[in-house]
């Protein structure tokens, strides 16, 4: 809620996408279950691979390395972040956004569009500040709409916590 608030009261149009697509990023994390992904290799399959890099690599190197590598195959998946977050959406409910009083869809390209605009912003990335502005512009516009649609789920899932653990305190009483 912070960080919708946040992305209200800033000026900056950078700062308002930054603080929108946070809102997705929590996402992410929080529902990570619902992302629709699975590992690509098990963890015995990981530590094989380990155990082969191992032998190969100098011994200087080798923690380094190996600690990166296992990191990394650990989360390796078999559908990327776009498809991850469009799962994730899909679960809340939220498939569309309404711009100029028509729903559109939130698809894989509007997705990676938006991806692809917080990659560049965040790695230092270089383009015509017009063309940014434009881009930073329409992509606020979307995220206000969808994380609007977040909080929204994010209310009524909290409220059916509430429900939930009165439920449990209530049986437990009756106990």
């Amino acid at each position: 809620m912070n960080e919708y608030y946040e992305a209200l009261g800033t000026e900056n149009i950078k700062s308002k996408f930054f603080h929108l697509f946070s809102i997705i990023e929590f996402c992410e994390k929080e529902y990570e279950g619902h992302n629709g992904s699975s590992r690509l290799l098990a963890d015995e399959e990981v530590d094989m691979v380990i155990e082969s890099v191992q032998k190969q690599i100098d011994t200087n190197k080798r923690v380094r390395i190996v600690s990166i590598l296992k990191n990394n195959l650990v989360k390796v998946h078999d559908i990327g972040r776009v498809e991850k977050l469009e799962n994730i959406l899909k679960w809340m409910g939220i498939e569309s956004y309404r711009r100029f009083g028509l729903d559109k869809p939130i698809d894989k390209k509007l997705l990676s569009d938006l991806t692809t605009l917080r990659n560049k912003s965040f790695h230092g990335t270089r383009e015509n500040a017009a063309d940014a502005e434009k881009k930073y512009a329409d992509a606020v516009e979307v995220l206000l709409y969808i994380d609007e649609k977040i909080l929204d789920f994010l209310m009524k899932d909290s409220d059916k916590k509430k429900v939930n653990n009165a439920a449990l305190i209530l049986e437990k009483k009756a106990e």
